[in-house]
């Protein structure tokens, strides 16, 4: 999972940013300066929210995956008493480490992240808005 972390930690990074400035852009353009062509605006509002989507569902699912795996883990020397003490220390060994899928190793992606991007959007909109409607 740290491999997984090291390499496309960047990318996914890239891709909520760009994103998130497309779905902006299309917002911003939709709702302050076009009275026309909707259909455009549509497919690419759809294309950028399903990228958000993908990047940040999948990967907070694999890091939920992996706090369930590892709990199991460190479960299993209960349930094999005689061999606690040489299980207990290769669990200590390999899994000691929390590691967690990032956006370019300084946020961890999680379900809420969705509800963070909305509401950045939102803000940013209105605050755009009202200045440009000036």
């Amino acid at each position: 999972m740290k491999s997984l972390d090291d390499y496309l930690s960047f990318s996914a990074f890239v891709i909520m940013l760009s994103s998130m400035s497309g779905l902006f852009h299309l917002n911003f353009h939709l709702l302050i300066l076009s009275e026309d062509g909707y259909l455009h605006t549509l497919v690419g509002e759809i294309y950028f929210s399903v990228s958000v989507a993908l990047v940040i569902l999948s990967a907070s699912a694999t890091n939920s995956a992996f706090v369930t795996a590892k709990e199991a883990i460190f479960s299993l020397p209960w349930k094999i008493p005689q061999y606690h003490k040489e299980i207990r220390l290769v669990i200590w060994s390999e899994c000691a480490r929390d590691v967690s899928l990032t956006l370019w190793k300084t946020y961890k992606i999680e379900q809420s992240l969705i509800f963070s991007a909305i509401g950045t959007l939102v803000t940013y909109g209105i605050l755009l808005g009202n200045l440009g409607r000036r």
